[in-house]
């Protein structure tokens, strides 16, 4: 697959290089990249709902050409909504068309990158309308889109506080909540929103490790052999290093409050992507020359819209696109803020056609949708 793309690919790629969403090989842009908006042509676009729409063309870009797909969504229409859809766990991962289904939404986009290889969790934080605060590192992934009770929607900084307190006093501190990595040195708290009991699969190779089940408040057990598989029962502290001595001072049968949180608790959806692209309508500072297929979300500020963008890449009929070509493509659209979400074979966008048909309108790189840990959608009356 790798060779034949080369081979068929034009002038502008040169040497691969491997994506981060998905570890497939790149192709690097090597031609002048042009500051301006690329020309635009076949550009076909309807209306989904009253506030939402859809449009699909082909840009001219230095590389050749590339098909771009874009879900318009204006959040001050009373009926429109936006979630964040996940399987019923954090490890279990399903294509972008039945997390569309399943929440019962109009349309929608692949959301966070996520742990390919190990435990196939996202890797940034995650807030759901319904269940609230899912998943999250306290550091490290943390650059999200987060949309307000009002609809407002905003990119930035969200981090997952908490920690475990005996007798009215912290004993514990909380790296993470359900998440794919315990830091050395950390504690994660795991609950059944992620499955089956992490053990070895989240610590690496490490010197000491202690996992600690809570049930009802209650420790109940605590071990220095993290276990794994069997679903995750009331709750699992999981630390290593100095995280797994701090576990060590609590006993069985201590009554315990473990607690969570956000540093912006107005937050009431939330889905974390890899750097921001825009700032203040400002691009940000991006210096990465591979193309890819890309995924991404813009705020406009003055009208209220959020820009659901998918770029098709890897093949012929569309080269793909750098994150700065991205950046410019989201500004030219009316951004003023953006966030990269997962790219590469999980880049898809479904939405129904002319004829109200639901399916993914772009051409995904596998061939067909990718299974990913969550997604972007829209509610909306058609």
């Amino acid at each position: 697959m790798l060779a034949g793309l080369l081979l068929a690919a034009p002038p502008a790629y040169a040497a691969p290089d491997r994506h981060s969403s998905d570890g497939e090989r790149g192709v690097r842009l090597t031609v002048p990249d042009r500051p301006g908006p690329a020309e635009r042509s076949v550009q076909r676009s309807w209306r989904l709902a009253p506030g939402v729409g859809y449009r699909e063309w082909t840009a001219s870009m230095p590389q050749g050409p590339v098909r771009m797909h874009l879900l318009g969504v204006d959040l001050t229409q009373p009926d429109v909504s936006v979630d964040l859809a996940a399987g019923p766990t954090a490890t279990r991962r399903s294509t972008v068309s039945r997390l569309v289904s399943r929440a019962g939404a109009l349309a929608g986009v692949n959301g966070d990158f996520f742990d390919l290889g190990r435990t196939g969790a996202p890797l940034g934080l995650g807030i759901e309308r319904e269940r609230g605060l899912v998943h999250g590192p306290r550091v490290g992934w943390n650059t999200c889109l987060r949309l307000d009770d009002a609809g407002r929607a905003r990119v930035g900084t969200v981090r997952v506080r908490g920690g475990v307190s005996r007798d009215g006093r912290r004993v514990v501190d909380l790296d993470g909540l359900n998440a794919p990595v315990v830091r050395p040195g950390k504690v994660v708290l795991y609950t059944p929103a992620w499955g089956r009991r992490p053990g070895a699969r989240v610590l690496g190779d490490v010197d000491r490790a202690r996992q600690v089940g809570l049930v009802d408040g209650v420790v109940r057990w605590s071990t220095t052999e993290p276990r794994s598989g069997g679903p995750v029962r009331g709750q699992v502290l999981l630390g290593r290093g100095r995280g797994a001595d701090a576990l060590g001072r609590l006993r069985v049968g201590d009554r315990v409050r473990v607690a969570t949180t956000t540093s912006d608790r107005t937050s009431r959806v939330g889905v974390c992507g890899s750097v921001r692209l825009l700032r203040g309508g400002e691009l940000a500072r991006l210096d990465d020359p591979w193309l890819h297929p890309r995924t991404a979300v813009g705020v406009d500020r003055d009208t209220g819209r959020l820009l659901l963008l998918v770029a098709d890449g890897r093949s012929r009929r569309s080269a793909g696109l750098t994150l700065r070509q991205l950046a410019r493509e989201l500004r030219a659209l009316g951004a003023d803020e953006a966030l990269n979400l997962d790219g590469g074979g999980s880049s898809a966008l479904v939405a129904p056609d002319r004829l109200g048909r639901a399916g993914v309108r772009n051409r995904p790189s596998d061939g067909a949708e990718r299974r990913v840990p969550n997604a972007l959608v829209v509610h909306a009356v058609p």
